[in-house]
Order: C-alpha cells, then structure tokens, then sequence
C-alpha cells in the first residue's frame, strides 16, 4: 500500500496521459465490442437456436425431434458452461476492483495536485 503513495508523487502525470489514451481508444473500442456481440447473438440465433434459444429446445422437446444425443450432449455442456460463466463473473469482480483502485489512485492524484 505504501508503494502505491509513493508512485502517486513520482509519476502522477504519466498515470493521467495513460488514463487519457485508455478512455479515448475505449470510446471506439466499447460500441464496436457491443456491435459485435450484438451480431454473434443474433447469428447464433439464426444459425444454432438451440444453443442460444431456450423456446427452441423447449419447442422441438414438445414436438420429440430433438435427437436423444444431442439431449446428452447439452447435459454434459451445462455444467462447463456454468463453470465458464462463474469465471468470467471472477475475471469481471477482478476487472473492478482494478478499476476501483485506478480511481483511488486518481483520486490521490487530485488531491495532491489541490494541496499545491
């Protein structure tokens, strides 16, 4: 903790150029993430329903053409899906909290800068 003050006085001005050119590229980066996302899901739906839509699988259950293999296949993925989800939910809670310590640090930056 104590090496991160220590940083804030030595290389303030190098932090806010950094944070400067992250918040600029993610102004391009985060509509083109979203479009993209947007176009995998929609070409999932289009193109695998039963991977993406739950009224499908639902709906060829009903109707008794859903092969029993594939019915077997989407047990065993379940669980994988879920436990890559639980990671992703990690790497998310990780992502903020460096977040949260960018901004203390900013934080830190400002304060220094108003007491001078």
């Amino acid at each position: 903790m104590e090496e991160q003050k220590v940083s804030i006085v030595d290389d303030g001005g190098a932090f806010l150029q950094k944070r400067a050119k992250l918040l600029k590229a993610w102004k391009i980066a985060a509509p083109l993430l979203l479009i993209l996302l947007i176009a995998f899901g929609w070409y999932a739906y289009i193109k695998v329903p039963l991977l993406i839509s739950p009224f499908e699988v639902l709906y060829q259950m009903q109707a008794g053409t859903l092969a029993e293999s594939t019915l077997e296949l989407m047990a065993v993925i379940l669980p994988l899906m879920f436990i890559m989800l639980y990671f992703l939910l990690i790497v998310m809670v990780i992502f903020i909290k460096e977040s949260v310590d960018n901004e203390n640090k900013y934080r830190g930056i400002i304060e220094q800068l108003k007491k001078k």
